[in-house]
């Protein structure tokens, strides 16, 4: 999705999907990029349940309905896609956003923005966790924590301790 490398600021990123219409073709097209693959059988034709908020995929073949938002991190929601959208381009920025921000910038429950904040980081956490760090690995951000005891010998119950992530 070329909108949340950088190329585009946040009131473009609004004003492309400042309808549900408009989020609904970005998300399908994301999920399904060579269009709709049935989950159970692989069948490329469907029918189009348009009775809810969000389409509903139905299979021409074996009947299997699916969900749009199903198996994503929206599912279960009921914020409104393009506020997801919204918040996915904020915590794709150098530095991210946190929850408070988030509620303020989106007009979200600071309760909406946190679960949102969340949801994101559990699945960008997940994406690549299996991937190690390797090459040339640079901090950005630190924290010095000063040793309870000024002595310069450690204390058997001390350990230094260093953490990585990506």
């Amino acid at each position: 999705m070329g909108m949340f490398d950088g190329s585009l600021s946040f009131d473009q990123v609004q004003r492309l999907l400042q309808d549900e219409e408009a989020c609904i073709r970005v998300l399908f097209d994301a999920r399904w990029p060579d269009g709709f693959r049935c989950p159970r059988c692989g069948r490329s034709s469907y029918s189009l349940i348009s009775t809810r908020s969000l389409p509903l995929y139905e299979c021409s073949r074996c009947r299997k309905q699916t969900s749009l938002i199903a198996g994503t991190v929206f599912q279960g929601t009921r914020t409104p896609l393009r506020l997801w959208f919204q918040a996915i381009y904020l915590h794709s920025r150098p530095g991210g956003v946190n929850a408070l921000q988030l509620s303020e910038e989106i007009g979200v429950t600071y309760k909406t923005a946190w679960s949102i904040c969340h949801k994101l980081r559990h699945a960008m956490s997940h994406a690549e966790a299996g991937e190690l760090l390797e090459g040339w690995v640079r901090i950005q951000d630190a924290a010095i924590i000063h040793r309870a005891t000024p002595t310069l010998e450690w204390q058997p119950q001390e350990q230094s301790v260093l953490i990585g992530a990506s």
